[in-house]
């Protein structure tokens, strides 16, 4: 048995003196047998439980709580919100905005044929200025050398119909298969893009070309692309070495010979700008070639005969 005494003369009176099935007394430090397993903390004067431990959210409830301390704090990031939105807000309405989208459009049968020629044969063309600046909108009929996005969204089409007409000769044609195709050539042509406004950054290349007009650049290879699967179809595979020898180096002399007078070349920003603009030449036989190898040289799974029987 164990003696409770007192509280006031000895805490909670004497612990167990009694020895345990393992024949070991139990210790003083071992808990009193009054002791609550549970205690409620200590409670103030309130007579509400007091926090033992420091709380780091507790000191920043008045804060919060405080109606004038909250609306100056929202008056505050309203202000910068404010600030940062005025700043940006002709970057980001040039960026989005769908009204210069019209201007790209803008073309005639006039500037299509001269702009194709030019495209093919970039070496016979000679005058590469623009007559406006890039920071105005200028339609493209009125200046041969300015950058459209109909012949690239026309060339587009028309590569994935030929692509799709290649498939349907290969017995291998699906509707899943010229989307899977479109999707493709879309993201390269997103990755392409990117790239490019990252080197113009990062190199602290000044230029004055815009994100669509980029887009319009890397956009012109398809109608080379469209001349390579056009004549692989009529010529085989003579005809496609010849048309991507001759349409890979057309489009890389037209982009350099475009980008070129677009981009400002001073000092060690003219290394730079050259640098950008022969990569951007090299990678388009690449490109032209990883799009256009798979539907010219592709080869049917042979047919093996075995008896009466035919085994793929």
């Amino acid at each position: 048995m164990a003696y409770h005494g007192n509280p006031s003369e000895g805490g909670y009176g004497e612990y167990y003196n009694q020895v345990n099935q393992g024949g070991q007394p139990y210790s003083q430090q071992s808990i009193p047998i009054d002791q609550p397993q549970n205690q409620v903390p200590y409670q103030g004067t309130s007579g509400q439980p007091q926090m033992t431990t420091s709380d780091p959210f507790r000191s920043m409830a008045p804060v919060f709580n405080d109606p004038a301390m909250a609306s100056a704090a929202m008056q505050y990031g309203g202000d910068i919100a404010k600030d940062v939105m005025e700043k940006n807000l002709d970057k980001v309405s040039s960026f989005l905005s769908l009204t210069s989208l019209k201007y790209y459009f803008a073309v005639d049968t006039n500037y299509v044929l001269k702009k194709l020629i030019i495209i093919l044969f970039p070496f016979t063309h000679k005058d590469w200025s623009c007559k406006y600046s890039r920071s105005e909108l200028v339609q493209p009929r009125d200046d041969i050398n300015t950058p459209d996005l109909y012949i690239p969204f026309m060339a587009f089409v028309t590569y994935i119909l030929l692509a799709g007409a290649i498939l349907g000769i290969q017995n291998r044609f699906s509707p899943e298969e010229l989307g899977i195709l479109a999707s493709s050539l879309l993201a390269w042509v997103t990755v392409e893009v990117v790239i490019i406004w990252m080197c113009l950054y990062l190199f602290s290349i000044i230029s004055d070309l815009k994100w669509m007009d980029l887009l319009a650049f890397s956009g012109y290879k398809y109608v080379s692309m469209v001349l390579i699967l056009g004549a692989s179809i009529l010529g085989k595979t003579t005809g496609y070495y010849i048309s991507i020898a001759w349409g890979s180096l057309s489009i890389a002399y037209f982009l350099i010979q475009s980008l070129r007078l677009s981009m400002q070349a001073t000092g060690d920003t003219g290394k730079n700008r050259n640098y950008l603009l022969m990569s951007i030449a090299i990678v388009q036989p690449i490109l032209i070639l990883w799009l256009t190898w798979g539907f010219v040289m592709y080869s049917p799974p042979k047919k093996h005969i075995i008896g009466d029987f035919h085994k793929v």
